[in-house]
């Protein structure tokens, strides 16, 4: 018995092994009108078909192509199989892997070519019937339209030109459809609707883009490093702006932004330090994602929109002309450096909606003189405020439970921090910078005493009770009176004119006012 079940074991492992090497990449095979054998993969649930290579799978080595295309292959439209046609829609990968002066006919069907599909493979000609077929095929890496010594449109040489006209009916523009060529302009139909990833990357010639009337989506990277395109006008059916997709556009200098958009991806704008437009950003946008205008120099001002929530980690970085910032009331978290070295900001009004202030979100903002730091913000991570080296005056409010170190660090030794909470929650050691003789802390009344045994807020040398940081009349952002109250608990009114009343405020604090 014991002999019998290793025995069986072995046979598994045997016949495990011949199912992984010899296992083949196809489905099927099928020979073309000339004759020639075209392997194929299901796709699509079995309903269209992916031209491949001949090859099988080795445990050790991989996959291996046996044999690879040779000379002149014609890729039908569709195949019969088992009475059913099915379309030709795909090219797969490293299906003409090392094929060596190929020339091949493309199917009309053709909506992708993958990843590898043509490498180490020279092309000498593409035949196709349409340029529909080369505007409308995605390609995850190589277009092999742009690799291909010549191309064949219905019969004629075609040679892509300076000025290109996209063909009206098409609904996208493939990706990589047009990458890294030397066009100058392009002039895309209504009937476009989505523009693919990376379509125009890299074309470094592009100088005018008419879009159309009717995109919805521009995808990732789709003019990225278009370094001579200076303006694009965004139709007002525009609703995505992929990730990176103006990255690297140094020259250009204004984009519109309709309120129709409702997503703008990381990085979208990243390093075009030529755009000196003002930027107003749409009601539909939650969030302005990383490095969204990073190193854009030159934006002079920005206005959000009423829904923003939050302006994520670099954001803004570097903007070093921007100076005017309207933020909304909607805004809740500014991320690490969304601001970082933005030079000329001068005046910064954070919402009382603001809760978090991110890590060096304010680095460097060398201009900035004062700032009130709203009721609703309990976190003020590291370094949000360093080396602001014109902040003289800071206002904190009772709210906040974390300040990190160097938050307020490398600013002008001649400034005053009012701390309105009454009892401090412990700062970092090196949250402040009170290096200068002449730095003060005005706390509430009272107070004193709590502030010199607390952490972090100890370490200043002069601390002194402030009506300032008692009734908080200085302080905007805080100051607001939810209701008013006799002193036996009744309901009165803001317009009493005698006698001692206690104003309760929306943050929940209390204070007694004596009416004369």
């Amino acid at each position: 018995m014991k002999y019998s079940k290793l025995y069986f074991v072995f046979l598994l492992v045997i016949m495990s092994g011949l199912k992984v090497y010899g296992y083949k990449n196809y489905d099927i095979k099928v020979k073309n009108e000339e004759g020639v054998t075209i392997y194929y993969n299901y796709i699509n649930d079995n309903k269209e078909l992916s031209v491949t290579f001949c090859g099988d799978y080795d445990s050790y080595y991989g996959w291996k192509v046996d044999k690879v295309y040779e000379g002149y292959v014609k890729i039908p439209d569709e195949v019969e199989v088992s009475s059913q046609k099915l379309k030709v829609t795909s090219i797969g990968r490293w299906a003409f892997r090392n094929c060596i002066n190929i020339s091949l006919s493309l199917p009309d069907n053709l909506k992708k070519i993958q990843s590898l599909a043509f490498e180490n493979a020279t092309i000498d000609a593409l035949y196709i019937t349409n340029f529909k077929v080369w505007c409308n095929t995605d390609c995850e890496d190589v277009n092999p339209f742009l690799k291909a010594e010549k191309v064949f449109v219905n019969g004629t040489e075609f040679v892509l030109g300076s000025n290109i006209t996209i063909p009206d009916g098409l609904n996208h523009i493939g990706s990589r459809a047009f990458a890294n060529s030397r066009i100058l302009s392009v002039k895309i139909p209504n009937s476009v609707s989505q523009i693919g990833e990376r379509a125009f990357g890299d074309c470094e010639r592009l100088m005018e883009v008419n879009l159309g009337d009717s995109i919805a989506r521009i995808n990732n990277s789709a003019f990225r490093n278009c370094t001579a395109l200076e303006s694009i006008v965004l139709p007002e059916t525009i609703e995505y702006i992929g990730s990176e997709s103006f990255y690297g556009c140094n020259n250009l200098k204004s984009i519109n932004l309709p309120t129709s958009i409702n997503d703008i991806g990381d990085g979208a704008f990243y390093n075009c330090y030529n755009l000196s437009c003002p930027i107003e950003i749409p009601d539909s946008i939650y969030i302005i994602k990383e490095n969204t205008f990073a190193h854009c120099e030159k934006i002079p001002s920005i206005k959000f929109g009423n829904s923003l929530e939050k302006i994520d980690k670099r954001s803004f970085h570097s903007c070093k002309k921007l100076s005017i910032i309207e933020l909304p009331t909607s805004l809740k978290e500014i991320g690490e450096r969304a601001f970082a070295c933005c030079h000329e900001l001068s005046k910064i009004e954070l919402p009382t909606s603001l809760k978090e202030i991110g890590e060096g979100a304010f680095v460097e903002c060398i201009n900035i003189s004062s700032i009130d730091i709203p009721r609703n913000v309990s976190t003020i991570e590291s370094s949000a405020f360093y080396g602001c080296s014109k902040l003289s005056s800071i206002k904190l409010c009772g709210s906040v439970k974390k300040i990190g170190s160097y938050a307020f660090k490398e600013l002008n030794y001649e400034k005053i921090f009012i701390s309105c909470s009454e009892d401090p929650y412990d700062a970092d050691d090196e949250a402040f910078d009170t290096s200068g003789h002449n730095t003060k802390l005005l706390v509430p009344l009272g107070t004193k005493k709590i502030y010199e045994v607390t952490k972090g807020w100890k370490k200043f040398s002069i601390i002194e009770e402030s009506e300032l940081a008692s009734g908080l009349n200085d302080i905007k952002t805080v100051n607001e009176v939810e209701s008013y109250y006799k002193l036996n608990g009744a309901v009165t009114k803001s317009d009493t004119k005698r006698g001692i009343v206690i104003e309760r405020y929306n943050n929940g604090r209390t204070r007694k006012i004596i009416k004369r």
